[in-house]
């Protein structure tokens, strides 16, 4: 992924993504109870409710700091998304 990123490859950025194991933070509760799809730990971005995911325990750590997390396959993350609706 990063050298798609330092060639502009978004295409193949995007690829490796969906392939890719993440990282989704999840509340404490969700955590003790481990269930699929259940207390993904949301943040405000863009003044936007978002549900975060990384590719790296040092990049969550950055952003989040130490909070638990469950490693999903991106693409079953993207299939289990919550409709805004």
């Amino acid at each position: 992924m990063l050298a798609a990123t330092r060639r502009g490859d978004t295409d193949s950025y995007l690829r490796a993504l969906v392939l890719a194991e993440v990282l989704i933070p999840v509340t404490d509760r969700a955590a003790a109870r481990n269930g699929p799809t259940t207390g993904w730990r949301t943040v405000e971005a863009y003044g936007e409710p978002s549900i975060p995911m990384f590719t790296s325990r040092r990049r969550l750590a950055e952003r989040l700091g130490d909070v638990p997390f469950r490693t999903e396959g991106a693409l079953d993350v993207i299939r289990r998304w919550p409709d805004p609706t």
